[in-house]
C-alpha cells in the first residue's frame, strides 16, 4: 500500500490526472471538428480516422510530458523520455501514412451521387427510434415507419423512399446488413436516394398508448422544416395523424411554399384501409415478405394465411398468399385469394394497383402482355422500385431481361435476387458458366446462411453437365434447410438426367422421414417419379398415392392434390380411364378450377368417345366459369370456352379448328409460342403434315419443362415419340430413329403399357428396315 499512496502522491505533484483530463477535453473538441468536417464538406473518411489515431498517440506523449515535466521548477530532459517521446513520433508518422494510403472503407457512403433523382415531392421515411420497453413491441420502430410509408406513397404527386431501400443503400458502404442507420449517415444516405425532404422520429408510450413523434428535414438545408405529433391507443390512426400532418408541408415545401401559408389538406384514406388493422397481422405480412425474398416458401406461405387469418380484409396479404396457392398447384384457393386482395384493395397507392392489377392479369387472366405493361408501368414511375423489375424479368426475354438485371444491380449492389437472376441468365442465354457462377458466388456472399443460393448454384452446375457437382450444393441447401423443396426435386431430376432411377431412391430415402408433412408428401411424389421413368409403373402409382395420404393424414386436403394429379396423369398414359374418372372426381371436390384435373378428365372422356358426357363436362365447366363470381369480377375465362371447343374439336377430328383455335389463343394472351401447348395440338398438326410446326412444340415445350424444378417423366416420354413421329413426317429417318431408340431403351418391355407409345418398337423396327 506504500507504494501505491507512493504512486498517487508523485501524479499528484506532477499534476499528470489534471493533464490528462484537460488533454481529453480538448481531444473530444478535435474529434468532433473533425467529424464535423467530413460529414459536411465531403472531405475523405481517412483524415478524421489519422486525427483521432494521433490523439490517441499523443495522449501518451502527453502522459509522457507530464510525468517529465508536470511538477514545478525546471526540468532537463532525461534519455529515457526523448527515447518514449521518438518511438511516439515514430508510430504517429507511420500509423498517419498507413491510414491514408490503405484508404479504408469510409463510414459514410462510398458515393454521394444521386442513384435516381425523385424530383422535388420526394420523402425518405427513416425507421423510427423506438422507446417502447416491450419485447413483443420491438419491431414497431420499423412497422410503423413502414405504415408512414404506404401512407403518404397513397399521393401521385409525391415519391416516398422506404426505411428498405436506405438499408440497401447504407449496406453498400459497410458490406455488411445493419440493423439501425446511424444519424451521422441518415441525411446522406436520403439525399443519395434521390429524396428532397427526411423524416425521422421516435415512438414512445406503451402498448396501447403510442405517441409517435416526426420530424421533416430539408435535405438540402438541414434544417427542420417541420414537426408532427400523434398518440393514441391505435398504431393507424396515430400513422394517419402524422401522415396528414407531413403531408401538407412536405407537398408545401417541394413547391416553394412558407409556413404560415394556408395548403389545402391531402385527401389520404386511412392507412388500415389499404394495408391491415391488425398489427400483428402486417407484422406477419412482413415476415413473410421476408421469407419469400430468401425462397422459404413454406414459411412466406404460412406467413401469409396468418396475417389474412388476423385480418380477412388484407389485401396485400391475401395477394401474396394467391401466389404461393398457385405455385402449390391450388388454384381455388389462388382464385379466392386474388379475388379478396381485388376486392379489398378499394384504397391503395398507386404503386400497389399496378402490382395486383399486374398479378391478377398473369396469374388469373393468362395476359402476359397486359401483366407486362402493368409491371412496366411500375418501372417508369417508380425507378427505384426493385421488385417491378424483377416481376418484369420474368415475362421478358433477351436483351430486355438482361437491362432490367443490371438495373437492379445498379440501385442495389447488394440485391441477391438479381444475382441469382443474372447467374441463371449468364448460364440459359450466354452459356457463360464461369460468369454464372460469379454471380452466383455474390449471392451466396450476401445470404450465407440461407439454401437457395446453394441450390442455384447447383443449378449452374447442372445446367454445364457438372452432375455430381450439382448433387454436393443440393445436398448442401438441405443441410440448411431439409425441407427446403426445389432442391429435392433438383436433386431428382440430376439424377434422373442421367438415367439413373434408383440412385435418386436411395438419395431421396435419406429425407423420406421429412421434417413436415409438404417435404414428406413431396418426397413420396418425386420416388413415384423415378420409378415411372424405369417403368415400374405400380411401383409408381403406390408411391403417389402415398403421398395423397399424407395430406390425408394431416387433415390438409390441398396436400393431397400433388399426389393425386400424379395419379390421374399416370392413369391416363396406362389407359386406366375408369381410375382418372375416379381421381379426377376426388380433385374436383378439393379444386374444381384446377386446370391439369380438367385436362385429364377431358382427355379420359374423349379417348374412350365418350362424346356425349364430354359434352356435359364442357357444359358444366362453362357453367362453373359463368356463376362463380370470383371469375367474373377478375375477368378470367377469357379463352375458357375456346380452349374447351379446341378439345373437343381434337376428339371429333376437326383438326384444323385445333391448329386455328390454340394460334388465337397465343396471339391475344400476347405469349410466346412455347407457353400454351397442348398435346391435342401437337398431334393435330402432326395429322395435318406441319411436321415442323409440330417438331418446334415439343422441342421449345421439353426445353422448358427441363428447366423447371421437376423432372416431367412422364411428358419426357410423350416427348421423345411425338418426336419420333414429326420426324417421321419431316422425311428424317435417322433422327427419328434416335427418339424411339431413346424411348424404347428407357422403357424396355413396359412401353406395352402405354397405349398412346405402344407403337414405337414398331416404328422403329420399320424404319430400321427400310434404312
Amino acid at each position: 500500500m506504500r507504494y501505491v499512496r507512493q504512486l498517487f502522491e508523485a501524479l499528484r505533484q506532477r499534476r499528470v490526472l489534471q493533464i490528462a483530463v484537460v488533454y481529453a477535453g480538448v481531444a473530444w473538441v478535435l474529434a468532433e471538428a473533425s467529424q464535423f468536417a467530413v460529414e459536411n464538406y465531403a472531405l475523405s473518411r481517412s483524415l478524421l480516422d489519422i486525427v483521432v489515431f494521433l490523439l490517441i498517440v499523443g495522449f501518451a506523449a502527453a502522459i509522457i510530458l507530464a510525468w517529465h515535466h508536470g511538477a514545478r521548477g525546471p526540468q532537463r530532459p532525461t534519455r529515457s523520455e526523448v527515447a518514449l517521446l521518438g518511438i511516439a513520433v515514430l508510430v504517429a508518422v507511420v500509423g498517419s501514412y498507413r491510414i491514408a494510403s490503405t484508404e479504408p472503407r469510409p463510414r459514410g457512403l462510398a458515393s454521394d451521387e444521386i442513384v435516381v433523382d425523385l424530383g422535388d415531392a420526394s420523402v425518405a421515411v427513416l425507421p423510427f427510434d423506438n422507446e417502447i420497453q416491450d419485447p413483443d413491441m420491438a419491431w414497431l420502430g420499423r412497422g410503423l415507419a413502414e405504415l408512414l410509408t404506404t401512407g403518404l406513397a397513397q399521393l401521385d404527386a409525391l415519391r416516398v423512399v422506404s426505411g428498405q431501400r436506405l438499408f440497401d443503400l447504407l449496406r453498400q458502404d459497410s458490406g455488411q446488413a445493419a440493423e439501425e442507420i446511424p444519424d451521422d449517415l441518415a441525411m446522406r444516405l436520403s439525399r443519395r436516394a434521390g429524396a428532397r425532404f427526411m423524416v425521422r422520429g421516435t415512438v414512445l408510450g406503451r402498448r396501447d398508448d403510442i405517441t409517435l413523434n416526426a420530424s421533416l428535414i430539408n435535405l438540402a438545408t438541414g434544417q427542420v422544416e417541420a414537426a408532427a405529433r400523434a398518440r393514441g391507443p391505435d398504431a393507424f390512426a396515430v400513422v394517419d395523424d402524422v401522415s396528414s400532418q407531413l403531408s401538407i408541408q412536405i407537398l408545401a415545401g417541394s413547391q416553394g411554399g412558407v409556413d404560415g401559408e394556408k395548403h389545402v389538406t391531402p385527401e389520404l384514406a386511412p392507412v388500415a384501409e389499404i394495408t391491415t388493422a391488425d398489427l400483428q397481422a402486417f407484422q406477419a405480412y412482413q415476415q413473410g415478405l421476408e421469407a419469400e425474398r430468401r425462397f422459404r416458401m413454406v414459411e412466406a406461405k404460412a406467413q401469409y394465411e396468418r396475417a389474412v387469418l388476423l385480418d380477412p380484409g388484407f389485401a396485400l396479404a391475401h395477394m401474396r398468399l394467391a401466389g404461393r396457392e398457385m405455385e402449390d398447384g391450388n388454384h381455388s384457393k389462388a382464385l379466392e385469394a386474388l379475388y379478396l386482395a381485388h376486392q379489398n384493395l378499394t384504397a391503395a397507392s398507386d404503386r400497389d394497383r399496378l402490382l395486383v392489377d399486374g398479378l391478377i392479369a398473369w396469374r388469373a387472366q393468362e395476359d402476359r402482355e397486359t401483366a407486362r405493361e402493368k409491371f412496366r408501368e411500375i418501372v417508369l414511375k417508380y425507378p427505384d422500385d426493385k421488385e417491378g423489375r424483377s416481376f418484369l424479368w420474368q415475362l421478358s426475354e433477351g436483351d430486355e431481361r438482361l437491362q432490367l438485371i443490371e438495373e437492379a444491380i445498379r440501385l442495389d449492389p447488394f440485391y441477391g435476387v438479381a444475382y441469382n437472376q443474372l447467374g441463371y441468365h449468364l448460364a440459359d442465354v450466354k452459356a457463360d458458366f464461369d460468369a454464372a457462377h460469379d454471380a452466383i458466388d455474390r449471392y451466396a456472399e450476401l445470404e450465407p446462411d440461407e439454401p437457395n443460393p446453394h441450390d442455384s448454384r447447383g443449378e449452374i452446375y447442372e445446367k454445364a453437365s457438372e452432375f455430381e457437382s450439382a448433387r454436393e450444393s443440393y445436398r448442401k441447401a438441405l443441410e440448411i434447410e431439409p425441407a427446403f423443396l426445389p432442391s429435392l426435386e433438383h436433386l431428382t431430376r440430376s439424377y434422373l438426367k442421367q438415367g439413373q432411377p434408383q440412385a435418386a431412391r436411395e438419395e431421396l430415402e435419406r429425407y423420406e422421414p421429412g421434417p413436415s408433412p409438404e417435404a414428406q408428401a413431396h418426397v413420396r411424389v418425386l420416388i413415384g417419379d423415378t420409378h415411372v421413368f424405369e417403368g415400374s409403373f405400380e411401383d409408381a402409382r403406390t408411391a403417389y398415392y402415398d403421398a395423397a395420404q399424407i395430406g390425408v393424414v394431416a387433415q390438409r386436403p390441398e396436400l393431397r392434390i400433388q399426389g393425386l394429379i400424379a395419379v390421374a396423369q399416370l392413369a391416363l398414359e396406362l389407359g386406366r380411364y375408369e381410375e382418372v374418372e375416379q381421381t379426377t372426381d376426388v380433385l374436383y371436390g378439393i379444386d374444381p378450377f384446377n386446370g391439369e384435373t380438367l385436362g385429364f378428365a377431358f382427355a379420359a372422356l374423349g379417348e374412350q368417345k365418350k362424346l356425349d358426357e364430354l359434352d356435359e363436362l364442357h357444359e358444366y365447366v362453362i357453367r362453373l366459369v359463368g356463376e362463380t363470381t370470383a371469375v367474373r369480377e377478375l375477368g378470367m375465362g377469357r379463352w375458357t370456352a375456346d380452349a374447351l371447343n379446341a378439345k373437343s374439336s381434337y376428339y371429333r377430328g376437326d383438326l384444323s379448328v385445333v391448329v386455328e383455335t390454340v394460334d388465337r389463343i397465343r396471339e391475344e394472351a400476347g405469349a410466346p409460342s412455347d407457353v400454351f401447348i397442348w398435346w391435342e395440338d401437337v398431334v393435330a398438326h402432326l395429322e395435318l403434315g406441319n411436321g415442323a410446326r409440330a417438331l418446334a412444340l415439343v422441342e421449345n415445350l421439353w426445353g422448358r419443362l427441363r428447366g423447371e424444378s421437376r423432372y416431367h417423366v412422364l411428358i419426357q416420354l410423350r416427348a421423345l415419340y411425338e418426336c419420333g413421329r414429326a420426324h417421321e413426317v419431316l422425311g428424317q429417318p435417322a433422327e427419328a430413329v434416335a427418339a424411339y431408340e431413346a424411348l424404347v431403351a428407357q422403357l424396355d418391355e413396359s412401353i406395352d403399357q402405354l397405349p398412346r407409345l405402344r407403337d414405337a418398337p414398331e416404328r422403329l423396327a420399320r424404319l430400321q428396315a427400310s434404312g
